[in-house]
């Protein structure tokens, strides 16, 4: 695991107060040093690991059709709201597969209800799904190497459960059987597409497979989604076959196409994200979210997100790692961190052509932001909002629309939208950032305001804003001079503000 210490050295012993302006004040100080970040060893994640995995599973399931309103999990975990419309789609009272007590194959289940599950007979190892699959948490399923699952989208099906899910170069979508195709993105959030969706106790592995055209906006049905709830004791109780763990896997080696979200956790942990593409997805690429612990997201592409971000964490995602991806051409940032997501380590990425900032930080303390490359968003290079001890470290922040980096407050108290229990704000930010460079970006090199401190060791600065010399904007502009100082004594600057 990562070990990443910032020091800031106290004031230099014959260092007194160079700068006051309005409420700030500057000393010269120690460079900042940090250790090199121990970034997560990423090299057991290889085919063998998948294998090893489902080496574990040596018996054949019971596969049976179920009365789908007594599947209670399903309407626990929200995935089924309107069972009319599941009665609809079917014709009768809806049923669903069942998968338990051991391995499935697509065959297996195929053999056994034809109906349920369709073999083309025009094409070799392609399977139409016609009733969802629910694989419980004492059973597993496998799509192996050149398999095909089509998800039946006129008949409302779906792929969950609390077992094992092992995807081995195979390729899932939702099928829309009206166009012989996949369902493609109708620009309707609420129209319905076939999605993947597991809950406690489940373990995804994903490696080298295709997904497609899945999801939609209904609670924990956006795609792939790994979630959690807290189960009672009558439940655990009633049904046998639940682990009472968080969702956990390791997606490796993918393409996510045309997805609604992705990826998208809630309370999970412990999950590897290794080497994935992500192409033209609906609201995010990858959407970690609430409570989730402990991620490795690592040598991903994220391009082409039509909504929102490349790669983003939400809400208390902690503990985890952001590193070698490369996010562009999304509709806002490239990688964004927020709401309370404190702890995590965003290094080594590329972030460029992003319609909002290369890297976005909101209402989330405690990170460390080191050697990104960060260019040519349509906004800032590195965005820090009402985020405190902030690291940002050996970064290139080259030809953004905005500044290099910009950290500032921001009063969220009239976002009506907003549950401030939920998310709670404080309207403070500051930062220490040295070495790297900044260069060319639209309107200043660094621009800070209502800031509590900033500490800036040498970076290499060059052409930024209009008139090319635009270094230090907000309340760091009057501080520039002192700034330049620093440099030739190769110290750094540390602004604070003054207490009152």
């Amino acid at each position: 695991m990562l070990k990443l210490t910032l020091f800031v050295s106290c004031l230099l012993p014959f260092c007194a107060v160079a700068e006051q302006h309005n409420q700030y004040s500057s000393n010269q100080v120690a460079p900042p040093t940090q250790t090199v970040p121990l970034l997560p060893d990423l090299s057991k994640y290889k085919q063998a690991f998948f294998d090893e995995k489902l080496s574990r599973w040596s018996h054949q399931a019971d596969i049976s059709l179920q009365r789908l309103p007594e599947q209670g999990l399903l309407r626990r975990f929200q995935l089924i709201t309107d069972m009319a419309l599941q009665a609809k789609a079917q014709g009768a009272i809806p049923q669903v597969l069942i998968i338990e007590d051991g391995l499935a194959t697509l065959d297996d289940i195929s053999t056994k209800f034809p109906q349920a599950l369709v073999k083309d007979k025009n094409k070799p190892n392609t399977y139409l799904a016609r009733y969802p699959i629910v694989v419980r948490g004492n059973a597993a399923i496998l799509i192996n190497v050149g398999e095909e699952l089509r998800l039946s989208e006129e008949r409302r099906t779906f792929l969950v459960g609390g077992g094992e899910f092992y995807i081995l170069g195979a390729t899932v979508s939702s099928w829309r059987e009206s166009t012989n195709s996949p369902s493609y993105w109708t620009g309707e959030k609420s129209d319905y597409r076939a999605f993947y969706s597991v809950w406690n106790g489940s373990e995804t592995y994903f490696y080298n497979s295709t997904f497609e055209s899945l999801g939609y906006f209904r609670t924990k049905a956006y795609g792939i989604s790994l979630a959690s709830q807290k189960l009672s004791e009558q439940e655990l109780n009633k049904m046998p076959w639940i682990e009472n763990t968080r969702s956990t896997g390791v997606l490796m080696n993918n393409k996510f196409i045309d997805i609604y979200y992705g990826f998208y956790c809630y309370k999970a942990e412990d999950v590897v994200i290794l080497g994935n593409e992500y192409i033209d997805n609906i609201v995010y690429g990858i959407d970690p979210h609430d409570y989730s612990e402990r991620l490795i997201i690592a040598k991903n592409v994220t391009h082409g997100t039509l909504q929102k971000h490349g790669i983003i964490v939400s809400r208390e995602v902690n503990n985890s790692f952001i590193f070698d991806n490369i996010s562009f051409n999304n509709k806002r940032s490239g990688i964004m961190l927020d709401r309370s997501s404190i702890n995590n380590v965003v290094a080594n990425n590329r972030a460029f052509d992003n319609g909002g900032d290369g890297i976005t930080l909101q209402e989330s303390n405690n990170n460390f932001i080191v050697n990104n490359l960060v260019y040519n968003n349509k906004e800032h290079g590195i965005n820090l909002r009402n985020s405190q001890n902030i690291a940002v470290l050996d970064n290139t922040l080259l030809a953004n629309g905005g500044a290099g980096l910009y950290g500032h407050t921001n009063d969220l108290s009239e976002h009506t939208h907003r549950d401030l229990t939920l998310d709670p704000f404080t309207a403070k930010v500051s930062f220490t950032t040295s070495g790297g460079s900044i260069v060319a970006n639209k309107s200043a090199a660094i621009n800070a305001t209502n800031f509590e401190y900033a500490t800036i060791g040498e970076i290499a600065l060059g052409e930024n804003g209009s008139s090319y010399n635009v270094n230090f904007l907000g309340e760091l502009k009057p501080f520039f001079e002192a700034y330049s100082e620093t440099t030739a004594e190769s110290t750094a600057l540390q602004i604070q503000r003054a207490k009152d």
